[in-house]
This record gives C-alpha cells, sequence and structure tokens, in this order.
C-alpha cells in the first residue's frame, strides 16, 4: 500500500506499507474492536472480526486483480493531493 500527499506548498512525501501487516486476521481483530469501541452507539451496528476478515480478503482479492487501484484520489480546491494505492 501507497499513501503518497503533496501539500500545495510544494511538500511531498510517500508511506510505503506492506500489504501483509495491513491486511490480515490480526488487524481485522484489532480494526473491529477499535471500531465497535469508537463507533456511535445510537446507531444498532457492530462489527465482529469474522467480518473484519471478509473485508480484508475482499481488499486483498482486488489488489491481485486490479493492482494499479487507487482506494482515494482526492485533490481540494487549495492544491492538496492525497492518493492511497492497494
Amino acid at each position: 500500500m501507497r499513501i503518497y500527499v503533496k501539500s500545495n506548498d510544494g511538500k511531498k512525501f510517500t508511506l510505503l506499507f506492506p500489504s501483509c501487516l495491513i491486511f490480515n486476521d490480526i488487524t481485522a481483530s484489532i480494526g473491529a474492536k477499535a471500531l465497535n469501541k469508537h463507533i456511535n452507539m445510537d446507531i444498532d451496528l457492530k462489527l465482529n472480526a469474522h467480518d473484519m476478515r471478509k473485508l480484508i480478503r475482499m481488499l486483498n482479492r482486488m489488489r491481485r486483480k486490479y493492482p494499479d487501484m487507487y482506494l482515494v484520489d482526492i485533490e481540494s480546491a487549495d492544491g492538496d493531493i492525497v492518493k492511497i494505492k492497494l
């Protein structure tokens, strides 16, 4: 996974993360706990680790099928750019 950020004042940086460290069952469990902790209590929605594992497996399949796919590709009116590539 690559995260590319460029600000309008010319500063830019790229973060590289190995996908195997981000998209695995351990992070699915941790992510489910964190989301359930910070989710709005008015909404009757609970995510469990099994659902998060399904999401991560789907992201891994998408990464293999579409290797140049961007999850986020945003450019603000100020000229700031943020891109997240699988």
